[in-house]
């Protein structure tokens, strides 16, 4: 597979364009967290878009659905969970619903809740993963720089930060990291669960002793290796949907971090990581900032569907949207020949489900464990707000 042609359909999104239209123009509808907001036209026409892109994965209603714009949305979703499943020897990371439930924690804990400031820290907080939806190789090697446990390589883009705006991407950027941030505590050493290990793949484990004979009485012998990785997923996405439960505005939060972040994301990570780039890739540093700028318009489209298809009213309909992408991802990464993705998402989906009954009793403590943590790590580097 060319991994580098996946983010393809992304290239020239106006993503304004796509929230919303008013009397003809552009005009963004700024969401405000309120019950009214969500029954807005343009929450409206975006639940009625990817319900309609469900239909199409479903099979049904399939000469109706014909749009360019679902069919970018469709292939942005998809991207999103390939970047979870197909990045090989990739750190595990929480997924984007839980880092935005985990960063707002922060931010209540010292009663900052403006809204711009709020939008740049959730969308820093998952933008250390903006390398891992590009699977060519200097892209894979940066996503692990930027997830090596053992350096502090994200700290870069705090020292480079200087505005408001900046300081509060950099601030959520680095709360993400897997040394001391927020994934460490799922994927290095649980705080309730998992210690030594992390909570996901203590959750993974045993996810994977129950789902491999289910998995191999559908896809034949799979290795213990391949079953975890896919058990990592269906947990991360797992929590995703009980962070949904405790806060049904998460997907719209997202949405507006994607929408709202501060037009000097760009450069401000090109000015922070050009030369490691450079190094990584063997180019001049003035061919590696454009690449990471890509990287972040690419990224950026991605973070805002899957808000969008969290934001879908009915749980159910979500996970089957969100089941059919990991369904059509996890397909290829196993190498099923074609029209394999319709039969495994019904099993993809019931891993999700026994996810979320695994980690119900115990995520809410754990995600804040390991805010309380990760807020008293922050002060210890000398990230303050």
């Amino acid at each position: 597979m060319d991994g580098s042609k996946l983010g393809g359909p992304v290239v020239g999104w106006n993503l304004q364009d796509s929230i919303g239209k008013r009397n003809g123009d552009i005009g963004v509808q700024r969401a405000e967290y309120s019950g009214q907001a969500r029954g807005g036209p343009v929450q409206s026409e975006l639940k009625s878009t990817l319900r309609n892109a469900l239909d199409k994965l479903n099979g049904q209603r399939r000469s109706v659905v014909k749009t360019m714009g679902l069919m970018r949305a469709t292939s942005i979703i998809l991207a999103v969970f390939a970047a979870s499943i197909l990045s090989p020897g990739k750190a595990q990371s929480w997924n984007p619903a839980t880092h935005a439930y985990m960063e707002e924690s922060l931010c209540r804990k010292i009663r900052q809740l403006d809204d711009g400031e709020l939008h740049n820290r959730i969308y820093g907080a998952n933008a250390l993963d903006l390398f891992n939806n590009n699977f060519t190789a200097t892209s894979l090697k940066f996503a692990a720089y930027l997830h090596d446990p053992t350096q502090d390589n994200f700290l870069k883009v705090w020292k480079a930060a200087g505005s408001k705006g900046e300081k509060a991407f950099a601030h959520g950027f680095v709360s993400h990291n897997n040394s001391w941030g927020m994934d460490s505590t799922g994927h290095l050493s649980g705080i309730t669960l998992g210690r030594g290990e992390g909570y996901v793949i203590a959750k993974a484990n045993v996810l994977a002793s129950l789902l491999k004979p289910l998995l191999e009485e559908q896809l034949g012998p799979l290795s213990d290796a391949v079953v975890l990785d896919l058990c990592h997923h269906f947990i991360e996405v797992g929590v995703d949907f009980l962070v949904r439960r405790m806060d049904p505005c998460i997907g719209e939060k997202l949405m507006a971090a994607a929408t709202y972040r501060t037009d000097e994301v760009p450069q401000l990570l090109a000015t922070a990581f050009k030369a490691d780039f450079s190094a990584l890739a063997g180019i001049p540093e003035e061919d590696a900032a454009p690449l990471i700028v890509d990287a972040e318009g690419d990224f950026r489209p991605s973070l805002w569907l899957y808000g969008a298809a969290l934001d879908l009213d009915a749980e159910d309909d979500a996970l089957d949207l969100v089941s059919e992408g990991v369904a059509k991802v996890g397909a290829e990464y196993l190498g099923l020949p074609e029209g394999w993705d319709r039969a495994l998402a019904p099993t993809v989906k019931q891993g999700i489900l026994v996810a979320i009954m695994l980690c119900s009793p115990d995520i809410k403590k754990e995600l804040s464990a390991t805010t309380e943590r990760v807020n008293l790590n922050l002060s210890a580097h000398g990230i303050f707000w």
